[in-house]
C-alpha cells in the first residue's frame, strides 16, 4: 500500500473513531468535566506544588512507558526515580545560591498563599459539535495507563520546565544566553542536567531544560531523556498580548526498545487590565513513536484549540503522518497523544499566567515610610516599572491598610500617583500599607512598613548549612542574632552596618549589612573556616518588622 494510500486510511480511521463515540462521550460530559477542563484544572493544582520537598522524575514515565514494551525495564523505575530526584533538587539549590533567589517568591514550584481569582470554567452546552470530536478523539480503547505518558506526568514535566525558567529569567537582562550544567552520579549510574537561558534583540527569552539519565543495575542499562523549552514572549505586551512556543520531548531506550514522544505548543492569548485572559489560541503538533522489537508504531497529529470568554472551540485532530504497524493500537497511540498535547498546552500557558500575575513581569516602585512620628502625615510616591527595561507600567493600584492610622487614597487609577499614610498618634505602633498592581502587563503586590518608634525586627537566615534567628528590639543599637553562627550586628544607622560571626570549627567571617524596606535583609562578606578554606559571599536574609510594644514578650 502507498503512503498515501496509508495516510487516507488513517485519516478515514480518526474520523469514525470521533462519529463512533460521539453519543457515549456527551452523556459522559453532562455529569461531568470535558477533558479540556481537566488538563486545566489540572495545571492549576499543580502550582502548589513544591519541587524542592517533592521534586519529579521526567524518567519515571519513560520507563512505564519502556517497561510496557519490555516489562524488564521496570526493574530500573527506582534506580531512575532516585537519581532523578535528587539531580533536580541539587540543581535547583546550586542555581538558588548562585542566582541569590528566595524560592518562596517563585511563581510556581514553591509553596504558595495567595489566591487567584475564581473564572467560570466552560460548561459542556460551550462546546461546540466539533470540540466533540476531538474530545472523542481523546477517548482511548485501552486504558490510558498502558500506553502514552500520563496528563499528570506531562503537567509535571512542564512545570519543572517553568520553575528553572522563572528561577533564572529574571537575572537575565541582557541580549545573549547563558549555559549551566551539572552531573549527579550513583555507581554506574547518572544524570547530566542542562540549561540554556537567554534574552532575544527583539525583548522575547528562550529557555530550554535538558536531563539525560542512564540508569545501571546489575546486566542492564536503560536511557531516559527529558527535554523542555519555552521561548517566546511569556510577560504580555503593551496590548496584552502573549505568545510562545512550548515543547516537551520525552524519550528512552532500552534493549531493542524504544520510546519517543514530542509535543509543540504554539500558543497565544490576550490579557485584559485585569491580568485575566479573555482569549487564547492553540496549535498542537505530537507525535509518538515506539519500537519494540521489530514491531515498530508512529502517528503524529496536529490541532488547534481556541477560547475567548470561556467559550472553548476546536478542531478535529489531522494525521499529519502514520508509520509502522497500523490498526487499534495506532489509533490509542494517537489518543494517548493528543491527550499529552492537550495536557502541554494547558499547562504551560497556565503556570505562565501564574508567572505574570505573581509579580514575574513587573514590579511596585514604592519605598516604605519605616520609623516615623507619632500622628505625621506621610506622602508616598507609587510607580509599576516592567521587569525586563525598566520602563514605566501604567497600573491600577489598590490599597489596604492593616494597623493604624490613615492611608489615602485607598486605589490609584492609574501610576505613577501618590499615597499618603498618616501615622498613629501612640508611640511604638506600627502598620502594613499593602498594594496591589494590574494591567494589562501583569500583576505585582508590595508590602510597606511604618512604625512610629523603634526599628524591631525578627531576622532569620542562612548561610550555607548554618541558619540563625532572633529578635532585634532596635536596629539602631548593637544587636545579637543567634544560631549555628553567633552574629554580632555593629549598626551605622537603623537599617545599615557591619557584623561579624563567630561559630564552630574556628569559623569567623565579616561585611556589610542592608535592611530593605520589602522585609529582607542583605549581607555580604567573607567567611573562613579553620583560619583557611576562606570564600566571598552574598545571602539574602528575612527582616520581619514587628510592633516594638510587643517586643521581647
Amino acid at each position: 500500500m502507498r503512503r498515501s494510500q496509508l495516510v487516507l486510511v488513517a485519516l478515514v480511521l480518526v474520523a469514525v473513531l470521533g462519529c463512533g463515540k460521539l453519543n457515549e462521550l456527551v452523556n459522559k460530559n453532562r455529569t461531568g468535566d470535558p477533558e479540556i477542563v481537566k488538563a486545566k484544572k489540572l495545571a492549576e493544582d499543580a502550582v502548589t506544588k513544591d519541587i524542592l520537598a517533592d521534586p519529579p522524575s521526567p524518567g519515571a514515565a519513560v520507563v512505564r512507558q519502556l517497561a510496557r514494551l519490555d516489562p524488564e525495564a521496570a526493574s530500573l523505575q527506582k534506580t531512575i526515580v532516585e537519581l532523578e530526584r535528587s539531580a533536580i533538587k541539587k540543581f535547583a539549590e546550586k542555581l538558588t545560591e548562585e542566582y541569590n533567589v528566595d524560592p518562596a517568591k517563585l511563581p510556581v514550584g514553591a509553596r504558595q498563599n495567595s489566591q487567584t481569582a475564581v473564572r467560570r470554567e466552560p460548561s459542556v452546552a460551550d462546546v461546540t459539535p466539533a470540540d466533540r470530536l476531538v474530545l472523542g478523539m481523546l477517548q482511548a480503547s485501552q486504558p490510558m495507563s498502558e500506553i502514552g505518558v500520563s496528563s499528570n506526568d506531562i503537567n509535571l514535566t512542564v512545570l519543572i520546565t517553568s520553575y528553572f525558567n522563572d528561577l533564572l529569567s529574571n537575572g537575565i537582562k541582557d541580549v545573549g544566553s547563558t549555559t549551566r550544567t551539572m552531573r549527579q552520579e550513583n555507581g554506574e549510574s547518572y544524570s547530566d542536567m542542562s540549561i540554556d537561558i537567554g534574552r532575544n534583540a527583539d525583548g522575547s527569552s528562550k529557555f530550554g531544560f535538558r536531563m539525560n539519565t542512564r540508569g545501571h543495575a546489575g546486566n542492564r542499562s536503560l536511557d531516559s531523556e527529558f527535554e523542555g523549552s519555552l521561548d517566546g514572549q511569556r510577560c504580555p505586551q503593551l496590548d496584552g498580548s502573549v505568545y510562545f512556543t512550548a515543547k516537551i520531548k520525552l524519550s528512552g531506550k532500552s534493549g531493542d526498545n524504544t520510546y519517543i514522544q514530542d509535543v509543540t505548543a504554539k500558543i497565544i492569548a490576550h490579557v485584559n487590565d485585569d491580568a485575566e485572559i479573555t482569549s487564547r489560541e492553540i496549535r498542537i503538533n505530537q507525535g509518538i513513536q515506539e519500537t519494540a522489537g521489530i514491531n515498530h508504531t508512529y502517528v503524529e497529529t496536529e490541532f488547534q484549540v481556541t477560547e475567548s470568554n470561556g467559550v472553548i472551540s476546536a478542531t478535529q485532530p489531522r494525521v499529519v503522518r502514520v508509520g509502522g504497524d497500523q490498526g487499534p493500537h495506532s489509533d490509542d497511540v494517537a489518543t494517548a497523544g493528543n491527550r499529552a498535547g492537550m495536557q502541554a498546552a494547558m499547562s504551560a500557558l497556565s503556570f505562565t499566567k501564574v508567572m505574570w500575575q505573581r509579580g514575574g513581569c513587573v514590579a511596585i516602585d514604592a519605598k516604605s515610610p519605616g520609623s516615623v512620628q507619632p500622628s505625621s502625615v506621610n506622602e508616598i510616591p507609587v510607580s509599576v516599572k516592567h521587569k525586563q527595561d525598566g520602563s514605566s507600567v501604567p497600573s491600577k493600584v489598590t490599597v489596604q491598610l492593616a494597623g493604624g492610622t490613615s492611608v489615602s487614597p485607598m486605589q490609584i487609577d492609574q501610576t505613577p500617583g501618590k499615597l499618603s499614610y498618616t501615622a498613629p498618634p501612640e508611640k511604638n505602633k506600627s502598620a502594613t500599607i499593602k498594594l496591589e498592581a494590574r494591567s494589562k502587563r501583569g500583576r505585582a503586590t508590595l508590602d510597606l512598613n511604618a512604625t512610629t518608634g523603634g526599628n524591631a525586627y525578627n531576622i532569620s537566615g542562612n548561610i550555607d548549612e548554618a541558619s540563625m534567628r532572633g529578635t532585634t528590639c532596635d536596629s539602631s543599637a548593637p544587636f545579637t542574632i543567634g544560631g549555628t553562627l553567633t552574629f554580632q550586628f555593629t549598626p551605622t544607622s537603623a537599617t545599615t552596618g557591619t557584623y561579624t560571626y563567630r561559630g564552630p570549627y574556628s569559623a569567623t567571617g565579616s561585611g556589610p549589612y542592608v535592611i530593605n524596606d520589602n522585609g529582607t535583609m542583605k549581607l555580604d562578606g567573607t567567611g573562613c573556616i579553620m583560619g583557611s578554606n576562606c570564600a566571598t559571599y552574598s545571602h539574602i536574609w528575612k527582616a520581619e518588622p514587628i510592633d516594638p510594644s510587643s517586643c521581647g514578650k
